[in-house]
C-alpha cells in the first residue's frame, strides 16, 4: 500500500519498505451467520495431499511438535521455524513446520489418542503461529483451514460464540496445543485471530500447555515473542520431559544439504527456475509475434508483450477454449495468486515529483564518515541530502481474464540490487560461482522438517536476486549460528554474546540495521556454508502490496500503482568499535526493495532496450513484466452513486482516492448522478510532490464544463482540499488541521446526509490524528464528552461508513 513517509518516519520503521508492510483492510467475503450453523452442513476443507500426521508417525524420536503458520509476509513462518529450531536443538524434540495451505487440517480431527500415544512412550503437540490480517481476519494461506475450524464463524467483529457439531462433539480431544499470534495495536481486532482460534480449539476439547502469546508489530514483535518463548519453552520441555542441553559448544547441524549440479542437461534445464515465482514446476515466456492481420501486436512504450509457453499448472478456461498463446483473446482465465503470480506487462513507468530542491536531509557530527556522493544523494559538510522521488506504474492485464475493483490492492515481488548481490556473493566467497546451479536436500542429521526456502534447483546467482531478501537486519538468534562458524575466539565470543545479550544486540545489530553482509565484512573470520544462509539466515523475498491507484470502471484493462522510493541514511558504526567507545562511525544508506527497483527499472531506457529484444526468443523471465496478483479489498465506494464521500489521503495516501476520483468523474460524464466528493489531500509543497496535481486539476475544470447545457456530462459537487507542511515562510499544515476546519461540512455528511469516510496511510500517526479529530468534531457538535464522541465514531464504523486502508 502507498505511503509517503517523512524522514522521521523513515528512521522509525527502518528497512521496512514503504508501501509494503504489514496489515490491510479486507473482509471476507462470508457473511455472519444468522445463527448457529446446522450440523448437517459443515464446511470441509479442500482437498490436500500432504498429511502431517504421516509424518510425525514415520520419525522415531517419541516426542513430536507440530508447528503450523499462517503468515502474510513470511512473519509467522519465521517465527515457527525459529521456535521449531529451539525445541529441536535445546530439547531434542522432532519438529515439522507446516503451512497451513499444503496440509491436510482435517487430520487435527485424527490425531493419536493420548493412550495410544502414551502406551508408545510418545507425546505430540501442535503448536499455532498465527497472524492477524486487516479487520480481523486470517492470512491467505490460513483462509481456508480458519473458514473449517471456526465453521464459518467468527468474522470481522463477530466473536464466534454460537456452539456447533464441533464444540459438541469434542472433536480435537486428544490434541494439546499451545499458540503464538501476530497483531498490530493500531488496529481494532488486535491479535483476534489467536484469541478466537485459542478458545475455538479449547471449547472443541483441546488442551493449551501453556499459554498462548501475542505479538504487537506496532510495538516490538521480537521482544513479545522472546519473552513469551521464554515462558513457554519451559512448559513445553515439561510436558515431553524432555532436559535442556548447553548449545555454545555445540555445532550447528544444518537444515539441508548443498549439492551442486555441475552438468545441466536439456531434461535437466526443463526443471531448472530462473527466478520465477511458481506453485509447482518452471515457468518460460516467449514474445508474441505479430500476426498478418495485426491482431496481435507487441510493441508497446515499454516491453513487448510476452506469453507464457509452459504453463503446467492448471488454467480455468472460458468456454471459447484455446491454446495457452491465444488466452487474451480467447478469454481463458489465469489463475494468479500469491504463490503463482502472473506476470503482466509494464506499459507505463514515471516520475511523479519534481526535481528540483526536492530531498530528505540527515545531519551527522563531524565523527562520522560519510559515503560518496552518487546519482541519488549528495554527501558533504557533515550533511546527506537524498533525492526524493515517486513512480507511477502501470501494467497491463487485458485478455488475462484477471479483474480488479478500484480500492483493491496489488502484490508485487522484487528483484534485489546487482550492487547488493556482488556485495553478498564476495563476502561469502562465491563471486566466481555465482552461475553455478544448485539444489539443496534435507540434512538427515536435523531433526526439523521443514520445507525448501524457495523453488529449486536454480543458480546461486538466481537465488541471492530473485529468492531472498538481502537487506534486511540480521534476527538476535542469527548470531548463534554465525558464532558456530568461526574459528577466531574473540570473534566467537562477540558473536555468542550478540545472542544472548538483548541489550548488547539492541545496540550494535537491531538499531544500525547490520544486515549478513555488514556482520560478514565486519567478521571476515566467519565462514558460513552457503546451505545455511540460504535456508537459515536470509529471510525469503516476499510480496509487498499497494493500493491500486486506479479505476477499475475507466481502466479495466490497466492496473496503476503509486510508490514513493524509500531511502535513507543512518549511523552504522562497526560492533567492536561500539563495545569499544570508539569515535569512529560510518553512514550508510538503506533503501527499499521495490520501490529502488521501480527506479531502477526507469533509469533502464525501456524503450531502447524493450526494442532491441528477440520478437522469437523463448526467456526464463519476461522483460519488464512484473510477477503481480490483486488482493482484494473492502475499502470501496458506496454502490449508490449519490452517497456523499469524504476522503482523506496525504502523500502516497492519495493512490486509492485516485481511482475513487476517476470512478465517480466517469459516472458524471456519462450523465449519472454523483453525490459530493471531497477528498482532503497533503504533502509538503505545491510545485514539488503534489501527486496527480495536473489530474486534479484537470478533473476540477472538467466538472465545471459539464455545467455547459451542450455538454453531456453532469455537473457534481466536488472538491480538493490541499494542506502543506514545508512551505517556507508558511505555518505547517496537515490533512487533519483541514477537517477541523471543515467541520460544519464534515459533520453535514457524515450525519445528517449518511454519507461515507475513507482514511488511507499511515495508521500510527495520521490515521490516528484523524481519528481524534473526528471524535473531537463529534463531541463538539453533539454536544458531549470525548467518550460520547468515541462512541459515535465506533457507530460510524460499524455501520460500514467509516473504512481504513492504512498500513
Amino acid at each position: 500500500m502507498s505511503a509517503l513517509l517523512e524522514t522521521t518516519d523513515i528512521i522509525l520503521i527502518g528497512l521496512v519498505s514503504a508501501v509494503s508492510v504489514g496489515y490491510f483492510v479486507w473482509k471476507s467475503k462470508s457473511s455472519k451467520p444468522a445463527g448457529p450453523i446446522p450440523v448437517k452442513t459443515p464446511i470441509a476443507l479442500p482437498t490436500k495431499q500432504s498429511s502431517f500426521i504421516k509424518l510425525a508417525e514415520e520419525d522415531d524420536n517419541p516426542n513430536q511438535a507440530i508447528l503450523f503458520f499462517g503468515s502474510q509476509t513470511g512473519t509467522a513462518e519465521d517465527l515457527a521455524t525459529r521456535f521449531a529450531k529451539d525445541l529441536t536443538d535445546t530439547y531434542g524434540i522432532n519438529t515439522i513446520v507446516c503451512d497451513f495451505e499444503d496440509y491436510d487440517m482435517e487430520e487435527l480431527e485424527n490425531w493419536p489418542l493420548r493412550e495410544d500415544l502414551e502406551a508408545h512412550g510418545k507425546k505430540w503437540l501442535a503448536c499455532f503461529f498465527i497472524a492477524t490480517y486487516g479487520e480481523g481476519e486470517p492470512t491467505d494461506n490460513a483462509a481456508d483451514f480458519y473458514e473449517w475450524v471456526m465453521n464459518g464463524q467468527g468474522k470481522g467483529p463477530d466473536e464466534a460464540k454460537e456452539d456447533d457439531h464441533m464444540t459438541e462433539g469434542k472433536v480435537f480431544s486428544q490434541l494439546s496445543f499451545t499458540a503464538f499470534g501476530l497483531g498490530n495495536k493500531t488496529y481494532e481486532h488486535y491479535n483476534a485471530m489467536v484469541r478466537r482460534l485459542a478458545r475455538r480449539i479449547s471449547k472443541c476439547g483441546a488442551t493449551l500447555v501453556t499459554p498462548f502469546g501475542e505479538g504487537d508489530d506496532d510495538g516490538s514483535l521480537e521482544e513479545d515473542f522472546l519473552n513469551w518463548k521464554d515462558t513457554a519453552l519451559p512448559a513445553i520441555a515439561e510436558y515431553f520431559g524432555a532436559k535442556a542441553v548447553e548449545k555454545k559448544d555445540l555445532p550447528h547441524t544444518p537444515l539441508f544439504i548443498y549439492k551442486e549440479i555441475s552438468k545441466i542437461t536439456p531434461q535437466l534445464e526443463s526443471n531448472i527456475y530462473y527466478g520465477e515465482w511458481s506453485s509447482s514446476s518452471p515457468r518460460r515466456w516467449k514474445t508474441l509475434i505479430p500476426s498478418a492481420d495485426g491482431t496481435e501486436t507487441f510493441v508497446s512504450d515499454v516491453a513487448p508483450r510476452y506469453t507464457e509457453v509452459r504453463l503446467k499448472r492448471p488454467v480455468r478456461r472460458s468456454s471459447t477454449g484455446g491454446s495457452n498463446a491465444e488466452r487474451r483473446n480467447s478469454g481463458i482465465e489465469v489463475i494468479a495468486d500469491m504463490k503463482h503470480p502472473y506476470y503482466s506487462r509494464m506499459v507505463l513507468n514515471k516520475p511523479l515529483y519534481s526535481e528540483t530542491e526536492n530531498f530528505d536531509e540527515f545531519a551527522f557530527d563531524l565523527e562520522h564518515t560519510l559515503p560518496e556522493s552518487n546519482e541519488h544523494y549528495k554527501a558533504e559538510n557533515g550533511k546527506i541530502r537524498i533525492n526524493r522521488q515517486c513512480y507511477h506504474i502501470e501494467l497491463d492485464i487485458e485478455g488475462t481474464g484477471i479483474r480488479y475493483k478500484t480500492g483493491d490492492h496489488i502484490g508485487i515481488w522484487a528483484e534485489n540490487d546487482p550492487t547488493h548481490v556482488l556485495n553478498i556473493a564476495r563476502v561469502l566467497g562465491v563471486e566466481n560461482k555465482l552461475d553455478q546451479f544448485f539444489e539443496l536436500k534435507p540434512n538427515p542429521k536435523n531433526k526439523t522438517v521443514g520445507k525448501l526456502p524457495f523453488s529449486l534447483p536454480c543458480s546461486i546467482r538466481t537465488a541471492l536476486t530473485y529468492y531472498v531478501d538481502l537487506r534486511i537486519a540480521l534476527k538476535q538468534h542469527h548470531f548463534e549460528i554465525l558464532s558456530k562458524y568461526t574459528k577466531e575466539e574473540i570473534d566467537k565470543e562477540i558473536l555468542w554474546k550478540l545472542s544472548i545479550d538483548r541489550e548488547f544486540f539492541v545496540n550494535c545489530v537491531e538499531k544500525p540495521q547490520k544486515t549478513l553482509y555488514d556482520i560478514l565484512t565486519e567478521f571476515p573470520s566467519v565462514k558460513v556454508p552457503l546451505e545455511v544462509v540460504l535456508a537459515e539466515i536470509l529471510p525469503k523475498n516476499t510480496l509487498r502490496y499497494y493500493s491500486i491507484s486506479s479505476s477499475s470502471v475507466r481502466h479495466p484493462n490497466k492496473v496503476s500503482m503509486t510508490a514513493v522510493v524509500v531511502r535513507y541514511a543512518l549511523a552504522n558504526p562497526a560492533i567492536q568499535e561500539i563495545s569499544s567507545n570508539s569515535s569512529k562511525k560510518k553512514v550508510i544508506i538503506r533503501q527499499g526493495l521495490v520501490t529502488s527497483y521501480f527506479q531502477r527499472l526507469y533509469n533502464e531506457k525501456l524503450l531502447a532496450v524493450a526494442s532491441n529484444l528477440e520478437s522469437d526468443k523463448e526467456v526464463p523471465i519476461p522483460k519488464f513484466h512484473l510477477p503481480m496478483y490483486i488482493r482484494t479489498s473492502t475499502f470501496r465506494l458506496p454502490a449508490d452513486l449519490t452517497v456523499p464521500i469524504i476522503m482523506v489521503g496525504p502523500g502516497t495516501g492519495v493512490a486509492p482516492f485516485r481511482g475513487f476520483l476517476w470512478e465517480r468523474f466517469t459516472a458524471a460524464e456519462e450523465g449519472l448522478d454523483v453525490g459530493s466528493t471531497i477528498l482532503f489531500y497533503g504533502c509538503r509543497h505545491p510545485d514539488l510532490d503534489w501527486l496527480y496535481r495536473g489530474e486534479m486539476e484537470d478533473m476540477m475544470k472538467r466538472n465545471l464544463e459539464f455545467q455547459n447545457e451542450d455538454n453531456s456530462g453532469k455537473h457534481f459537487d466536488l472538491e480538493i482540499k490541499t494542506a502543506f507542511s514545508r512551505v517556507p515562510g508558511k505555518v505547517k499544515v496537515y490533512v487533519q488541521h483541514l477537517l477541523k476546519e471543515e467541520k460544519q461540512k464534515v459533520w453535514d455528511i457524515l450525519s445528517k446526509k449518511n454519507g461515507n469516510f475513507y482514511v488511507c496511510g499511515d495508521a500510527k500517526n495520521m490515521a490516528h490524528a484523524v481519528n481524534n479529530t473526528l471524535t473531537e468534531i463529534a463531541s463538539e457538535m453533539e454536544n458531549t464528552d470525548i467518550e460520547g464522541g468515541k462512541n459515535w465514531l465506533k457507530d460510524l464504523k460499524a455501520a460500514g461508513r467509516y473504512s481504513e486502508d492504512t498500513w
